[in-house]
């Protein structure tokens, strides 16, 4: 089931600040019951030129048997009230196409589906490591 991630915990105490980074690449909250993790959020900071430092929501996640309880709500309004705090001009995020829950839930959250709006389309390279991009 977690064969596609690449991530490890030494990269997640590194880049998190979990063993002293300066300059962590995320910030993450988590959702505790009885002393266990239950949900989590991770997010970080981004910049654009025509509004300035934003924050990104990367991930919220809470487990199948405790969702429907108010945690995705409170780990997302933990996110807002961080990116506020650090002088953000706004929140995003993205949503899978076939997510209609969660497309329902940041709607409910008054968050607005700016893909035709803005349009916008979603690049990506992968695997800079072995980057086959030529000089």
């Amino acid at each position: 089931m977690l064969d596609h991630l690449k991530i490890t915990e030494i990269d997640l105490r590194r880049d998190g600040n979990f063993d002293g980074c300066e300059h962590p690449s995320f910030y993450s909250f988590v959702a505790e019951k009885d002393s266990c993790i239950v949900g989590y959020s991770f997010s970080h900071f981004t910049y654009s030129t025509d509004v300035g430092k934003g924050l990104f929501l990367e991930e919220i996640y809470v487990k199948e048997s405790f969702r429907q309880q108010g945690i995705g709500k409170k780990l997302f309004l933990e996110n807002v009230k961080f990116a506020k705090a650090e002088n953000c001009y706004r929140l995003e995020f993205h949503v899978l196409k076939w997510n209609h829950n969660a497309k329902k839930f940041y709607e409910k959250l008054n968050a607005e589906n700016v893909t035709e709006k803005c349009g916008w389309e979603l690049y990506r390279l992968d695997h800079l490591q072995k980057a086959f991009l030529k000089d």
